[in-house]
């Protein structure tokens, strides 16, 4: 592996970060999704954002990073980890507005504080404050990384993203090129897929 973390995924919640951390685990990273103390404690933040001792030692034990607080850090890593593979996970905005408001409490109030939403958890009302939100973390954050659109049905592109982040990408590529890319909501599926998927890998 490269030096960590070797990949910080920036996508928002319910834009597929399980998913994504069940595929880097199926390609053998260890991944962190989501670091719970950051969800409610505004103080980690501000933290994470000063590459504080502690912080690094959470940070550099893991291969990949997912959801919260670590969308909100592009310009971190960026500055102190300049070699990791920064990344987001997206899907089309009108499926994104709908499944926020179906798990009304997606990215806590980590996530309603960062965009300063007036209220929380969401609701149908809501949706174009949603749409604005979604506009602007892609604007401010995402622009110019690559992406993985959980929308799209190929899913070679999304291996051939994460294995770029691996010593040996062309060898990985062509291994992992019968995985199926994981599904996030359907959890005893996902596990067994992740299983199946590290002895596909590593048996080879």
């Amino acid at each position: 592996m490269k030096t960590l973390p070797c990949i910080v995924n920036v996508g928002l919640p319910r834009t597929g970060t399980t998913s994504f951390a069940r595929a880097t685990e199926m390609l053998g990273f260890k991944s962190l999704h989501i670091w719970k103390p950051g969800e409610h404690n505004p103080e980690i933040l501000k933290q994470f954002r000063a590459n504080v001792r502690d912080v690094r030692r959470i940070v550099e034990q893991y291969h990949t990073l997912s959801d919260t607080p670590f969308y909100a850090l592009r310009e971190t890593f960026e500055h102190y980890y300049p070699d990791t593979l920064i990344l987001y996970t997206t899907r089309p905005k009108p499926d994104w507005i709908k499944s926020m408001v179906k798990y009304q409490v997606a990215g806590g109030q980590f996530l309603a504080n960062l965009y300063r939403m007036p209220r929380f958890p969401y609701t149908v009302a809501d949706k174009d404050l949603l749409s604005h939100l979604y506009d602007t973390h892609h604007a401010a954050v995402c622009q110019g990384l690559p992406s993985i659109n959980i929308g799209e049905n190929d899913d070679r592109p999304k291996w051939e993203l994460l294995c770029s982040a691996l010593p040996n990408p062309r060898e990985m590529i062509e291994r992992a090129r019968h995985l199926k890319w994981p599904h996030a909501n359907q959890f005893q599926q996902t596990n067994a897929q992740n299983d199946t998927g590290k002895a596909s890998v590593q048996s080879q």
